[in-house]
């Protein structure tokens, strides 16, 4: 009944002027998707720039039956949120076109079951973003042209290798517009920490452009300022990985709550905030929540 509810308040509506649309937390399934979609190829979403559809029980299908349409009719499509549908790994594929479109700014994809395979999807996804069309019509030359600067894996099931397989999309080499990552509750343990450390290596490396000066502030660099990684099962270890990141590098804030990190990874916390390394950000803010 609720879905049949919507069909027709969809079909009742007209999407010419609409910018943001938010379904979050209705359960339309895969048949509210389908009335979505033929909504969105009937009437268009010319002028959409965000759609919400989080906590909706799409899976997979309903996944494929939205984004089909939204590649050919949202051209300002910036900000989407799919969290809690049940995705998968297959589910992940249908965000495939409108990825590589390169123009999604902050991807929301918290408790989808996204395992390894699919985080090899998503890098691919965004560092290939260069095969579609620039909005000059132009080729970008090979460098990805994606936009995205937020991306939201939390309570999905990475773990050590799926931190690998997003490797690619982490360098600022392929991606340069990453600002925020959330890897919260993916049992990455230690391992995981580890690979993170390695992958955003590339960062550190590119953001490091000489020796700094006593004083003196630089302008922030690019790459990743905001990581989340908590509840991931973490002790001393990873936490000293990841206090490697923080020695140098654009990282400005890390969470790392509710991890097991106890005493010796506090140390190694506090040790790691040693000068100059606050001048590579501006405004000094570097927050780690611990909870032992």
């Amino acid at each position: 009944q609720r879905q049949m509810c919507i069909r027709d308040r969809l079909e009742s509506a007209s999407p010419a002027h609409l910018a943001v649309l938010s379904l979050r937390g209705n359960a339309i399934g895969y048949e509210g998707a389908t009335a979505l979609a033929k909504w969105l190829a009937s009437s268009g979403a010319d002028a959409l720039r965000s759609l919400n559809v989080a906590g909706n029980q799409l899976s997979a299908r309903g996944a494929h039956a939205i984004m089909t349409p939204l590649l050919a009719t949202a051209p300002l499509l910036s900000d989407l949120d799919l969290s809690g549908n049940a995705l998968g790994d297959a589910g992940i594929a249908a965000l495939g076109g409108v990825l590589r479109r390169g123009i999604i700014e902050r991807l929301r994809l918290a408790v989808n079951d996204i395992g390894p395979r699919g985080a090899a999807q998503i890098a691919r996804f965004l560092t290939s973003a260069s095969d579609a069309p620039s909005t000059s019509g132009k080729s970008s030359g090979g460098a990805s042209t994606a936009q995205l600067a937020v991306l939201d894996l939390s309570y999905n099931r990475l773990g050590a290798t799926g931190v690998q397989q997003l490797a690619p999309c982490l360098d600022p080499n392929q991606c340069s517009t990453l600002r925020e990552l959330s890897l919260e509750g993916n049992s990455l343990l230690d391992d995981g920490a580890k690979q993170l450390a390695r992958a955003l290596a590339n960062t550190v490396a590119r953001s490091s452009t000489g020796s700094l000066l006593a004083g003196a502030v630089q302008t922030v660099p690019d790459g990743l300022r905001a990581l989340n990684i908590g509840q991931n099962g973490m002790r001393a270890p990873g936490a000293a990985a990841v206090a490697s990141l923080l020695r140098d590098g654009s990282l400005c804030e890390v969470d790392l709550k509710n991890n097991n990190i106890g005493d010796d990874g506090a140390q190694v916390r506090f040790k790691s905030f040693v000068f100059p390394i606050t001048m590579h950000c501006v405004n000094f803010f570097f927050f780690c929540i611990l909870y032992s």
